[in-house]
């Protein structure tokens, strides 16, 4: 009897064993751009949570990491960070932010990743510092020499895009964007955003890609044509993107739509490929475009109208010129020019 008592109870724990899976959640934080991000930059942080278990699932709403930053990084609001199917952000006060897999279980053997986003806020460097906490006891056979990761993330000043003369006007009743670079290092691209006057309904329009590495000054433009017809007035910013997912965004400048008064716009300047491209809207029939130089010699004189007519400098001397235009109604508009060759 006591042999057969015996047997029964081995039975047993042999079934309980076998019948309940162990699971063992892991932690791993990983960052790119070689963890460098520069101040007022965003970079995303990879949070890898894995089940490590040959076999078992484990359920919805039971890990709940936890990661924390140093005080020269914050991280930013919760509209940025992209978090797998069924994960939420349970809490976020920008220095610390704890997210769960609210209604997402996790098969044995897979993981689950979320991008985090945070700021540079100072110079320095810091650990980034992350915990596996659980709704609840702590699944069985859960390792917690693997709950935990770090990453170290430097802060500094140095720019990989140095932006100048970033402006925006309107041209033939498109809103045109000019930007220039005076050094580039790993730029990836440059996202053009369109917002409402309340500064926020951010739309991404267009993208323009970048040099990459360069220390010589780059023009760019970008003519938005997708223009809402009943905007009175509309803002423009650039998401400048370098090759490894961080991102900075240049200042907001607004654009003030009037089709009906005459306008005037000349680009590139300086001028560099001996092609001045000056563009017209309003206008009562042609307009006279006069180059005149700072001595008051007159250059080149030109017939322009309304659209974008190309005016030959290859044949003028480098210096500083005023490009007055002209128009029947008494337009008179005058413009400052730099040709280079």
């Amino acid at each position: 009897m006591k042999i057969f008592k015996l047997l029964i109870l081995l039975f047993v724990s042999v079934f309980v064993f076998v019948g309940v899976s162990a699971q063992d959640p892991s932690l791993n934080i990983v960052l790119g751009s070689s963890g460098v991000v520069n101040v007022g930059g965003t970079i995303f942080l990879q949070i890898d949570v894995t089940n490590n278990s040959a076999s078992g699932t484990i359920v919805a709403n039971k890990v709940r990491p936890q990661i924390s930053v140093p005080a020269n990084i914050s991280f930013i609001p919760v509209s940025g960070h992209n978090l797998p199917a069924g994960w939420t952000i349970t809490s976020n006060n920008g220095s610390v932010i704890r997210i769960t897999n609210t209604t997402d279980p996790i098969p044995a053997g897979t993981t689950r990743t979320a991008f985090i986003a945070v700021e540079g806020t100072a110079d320095g460097g810091g650990s980034i510092l992350g915990n596996l906490t659980f709704n609840g006891p702590a699944p069985s056979g859960d390792n917690t020499a693997n709950n935990t990761s770090s990453a170290g993330l430097t802060v500094t000043n140095t720019t990989p895009v140095t932006l100048t003369n970033f402006n925006a006007s309107l041209v033939n009743c498109q809103p045109v964007l000019n930007w220039i670079t005076e050094t580039e290092i790993n730029s990836d691209r440059f996202e053009i955003e369109r917002g409402s006057t309340d500064n926020s309904n951010w739309k991404l329009m267009g993208t323009v890609t970048a040099k990459g590495n360069s220390n010589a000054k780059a023009i760019y433009n970008f003519i938005d044509k997708n223009l809402p017809v009943t905007s009175a007035k509309v803002l423009y910013r650039l998401k400048m993107i370098d090759r490894d997912g961080a991102y900075k965004y240049s200042k907001i400048l607004p654009v003030f739509i009037n089709c009906k008064t005459t306008q005037v716009y000349a680009y590139p300047n300086p001028v560099k490929n001996g092609r001045l491209y000056v563009s017209l809207t309003g206008a009562n029939g042609y307009a006279e475009a006069t180059l005149t130089a700072m001595s008051g010699q007159v250059v080149l004189k030109s017939k322009i109208s309304n659209g974008t007519s190309d005016l030959n400098t290859s044949t003028i001397a480098p210096g500083e010129y005023i490009l007055t235009i002209k128009d029947a109604n008494g337009y008179d508009k005058k413009i400052k020019v730099l040709i280079q060759h």
